[in-house]
């Protein structure tokens, strides 16, 4: 035989197996995406935050929270400590000038297993954002501050049934903003 026609045997092969963990279900056609997108590094999601650089201590200090799915499928951001559930969580570390944090004074939540309500949709190459008030659950008082996400691993999955959790890491800039 020639190396062609067993480049193409091996070719129809890997076709056949393929064909038939799909049809018979061993492997979910969502995983293997979700998989593929893993094994190729690239990242589902972008985060961004943003915030104005001077704020009013007595208004609030509010922070914007962005992500963008920047895949080619639709996709579900289980919400658990992101700023789309609001605080249950510590969110953010927070430093004052002197580089010192802030110690986060809201809730802690702990959790079981996720329930259809605890995700978020988010389509392919769209973006979702949200506000929080800082002065909720952080002792700001005037000054300056540095800003940036807690590094955590969050997780979402393809906008499927019985999908996979799959891990990811938001991270986004370090922001700095001053309080009158």
């Amino acid at each position: 035989m020639t190396t062609t026609k067993l480049t193409w045997l091996l070719i129809f092969g890997i076709f056949l197996v393929l064909a038939y963990l799909f049809s018979t279900g061993q492997i979910p056609v969502n995983r293997v995406i979700a998989e593929t997108m893993t094994t190729n590094k690239k990242v589902p999601f972008q985060c961004r935050l943003s915030l104005a650089d001077k704020q009013v201590l007595e208004a609030g200090v509010w922070i914007n929270f962005t992500i963008s799915n920047t895949s080619d499928q639709d996709l579900e951001l289980l919400s658990w400590y992101t700023p789309f559930e609001g605080f249950m969580g510590e969110l953010f570390v927070i430093k004052d000038a002197e580089g010192k944090t802030l110690n986060y004074q809201g809730p802690k939540v702990k959790r079981l297993t996720p329930q259809p309500s605890d995700f978020i949709s988010i389509s392919a190459h769209s973006e979702l954002d949200t506000e929080l008030d800082l002065t909720l659950v952080y002792p700001l008082s005037t000054g300056s501050y540095s800003i940036s996400l807690k590094p955590r691993r969050l997780e979402y999955k393809a906008r499927v049934n019985d999908a996979d959790l799959l891990p990811f890491n938001c991270s986004a800039q370090e922001l700095t903003f001053n309080i009158r």
